[in-house]
């Protein structure tokens, strides 16, 4: 009776923290320290780190194009890192 208990227990916890992200609202107005977090600190790493992916995408073409991979590397290593220092609002971290 008592791993019964602990695995309804177990169970309950995990949808009820699963379903916790879609009560928070993703249009809130950022805080004052994201955004300044966010200005002066992830944007800029976040640029000198899109730089070195970019040598190491092309370190790693060959590889991609003999495993026919270009497409997913390219997301990993170009799109993604772009999309998070160019295109995401300030202070959506």
């Amino acid at each position: 009776m008592k791993k019964i208990m602990i695995a309804l227990c177990f169970v309950a916890l995990l949808l009820t923290t699963s379903t916790a992200h879609a009560v928070i609202d993703h249009h809130e107005k950022p805080s004052d320290l994201s955004v300044l977090a966010d200005v002066a600190f992830l944007r800029p790493v976040g640029a000198a780190f899109f730089v070195a992916e970019i040598g190491i995408f092309i370190a790693a073409l060959p590889f991609s194009i003999i495993t026919n991979s270009v497409g997913d590397t390219a997301d990993v290593l170009l799109k993604k890192p772009f999309h998070y220092v160019f295109i995401r609002d300030v202070g959506d971290i």
